[in-house]
């Protein structure tokens, strides 16, 4: 990019490396031109060529440097983030393993037993219902002051469309709170409903220019997901999204986004189908933003009405239990948020067994079955 704004030729292809080396040689002061007696013998032709023929080299040689050393910068900053995100995850099973040896104290002093790695455990505690037809009704309707998009139901696609196009010009107003509660109320069921075991089984779509978009990691990245909805075709019969777990934190969008893929959802139950990561998980989403995490503290500044109310948190706690920890697609290919087991001899049908229904393992010997690297392996 230019300095002033514009792109650089090389980019559009105007100039190559090759002919910036021919222009720098051509920017050089000119040599003064001497008098040569006519009878002086000249250079031969051929001589003359080959200059030309060695400064085209240098030329090339400068533009394969300049690739080299980009593909270096490239491959240096991809090596930056996964130590990274090496490190974030180090952290957090640090704290974690803190977090597991005063428990038992904690727990032998108290009357009541509660069981941290169930979200529903969890949400009693804190007061929050863990009978999702009841989500909403509680709360109060939006009032005059609401200038937030609303949600009618029966649901329809010009007013998923108002939502949309509400998040791409003002996301700073939040969906009301009792609209976010009754959404979640409506997809619980669903997705009880479609995924029977920790591996969801997709189809694809069929008919004339359908396809099925993948796409993961969008931690609360709302313009950056709203772009891949724009270049793909919004979800449909004929355009079906997988997403690929970490919806959430770390971005300041992460509600947005599950409130988008699940508007089209209950439009199209078969269109939309959401793995779950190692971010959807209360002990990394209480985290702060600047540690790896920040979900809660989002949720929390949207939609609380006072500072103990926590209920759409544990909301969508409950429902992120519910996601598959990984989809088959068309019995071909395999995608996942984690990775795969350390043993060779771990198949899909294990993976089908491990028990979703609970917070991820937080000690490095549970995480063996727990899956906590970005893969996509092909089934052949």
């Amino acid at each position: 990019m230019s300095k002033n704004g514009g792109v650089c030729p090389c980019f559009s292809g105007a100039v190559t490396p090759a002919d910036e080396g021919k222009r720098n040689l051509e920017d050089k002061p000119a040599k003064p031109v001497s008098t040569v007696p006519t009878n002086q013998v000249t250079a031969p032709a051929h001589q003359n060529s080959m200059t030309n023929k060695t400064e085209q080299n240098k030329g090339q040689t400068r533009g394969a440097s300049q690739k080299s050393l980009t593909s270096t910068i490239s491959a240096g900053l991809a090596a930056l983030w996964n130590a990274l995100e090496k490190g974030d995850e180090n952290r957090f099973l640090d704290q974690s393993a803190v977090i597991e040896r005063v428990l038992p104290t904690l727990r032998a002093g108290s009357k009541a037993s509660m069981d941290v790695s169930l979200a529903t455990s969890l949400a009693v505690a804190a007061g929050v219902s863990i009978d999702p037809t009841t989500w909403g009704k509680d709360m109060p309707a939006p009032d005059a002051r609401y200038s937030g998009p609303h949600i009618r139901w029966p649901l329809s696609l010009a007013n998923v469309r108002e939502v949309v196009e509400h998040m791409r010009t003002r996301p700073e107003v939040s969906v009301h709170p009792r609209y976010v509660a009754e959404i979640l109320s409506q997809s619980v069921p669903m997705f009880k409903d479609q995924v029977k075991t920790s591996v969801y089984d997709m189809k694809v779509p069929t008919g004339q220019d359908s396809k099925l978009v993948v796409c993961g990691d969008t931690h609360g990245q709302l313009e950056d997901f709203l772009y891949v909805l724009e270049n793909n075709g919004e979800p449909s019969d004929r355009v079906w999204y997988l997403m690929n777990g970490d919806i959430v934190d770390r971005g300041p969008f992460g509600s947005e986004i599950l409130i988008v893929l699940l508007l089209y959802k209950l439009l199209y139950p078969n269109a939309v189908m959401i793995n779950r990561g190692n971010h959807e998980n209360v002990q990394i989403n209480r985290r702060r933003a600047e540690d790896g995490g920040g979900f809660y503290d989002e949720v929390m500044t949207k939609f609380a009405e006072t500072a103990s109310d926590q209920a759409i948190f544990y909301m969508f706690q409950q429902f992120f239990e519910l996601l598959p920890l990984a989809t088959l697609v068309a019995n071909r290919l395999f995608v996942i948020h984690g990775g795969l087991f350390r043993h060779e001899s771990v198949g899909i049908k294990d993976i089908r067994a491990v028990n979703r229904l609970r917070q991820c393992p937080t000690t490095t010997v549970a995480r063996c079955a727990c899956l906590l690297n970005v893969i996509i392996i092909i089934i052949i």
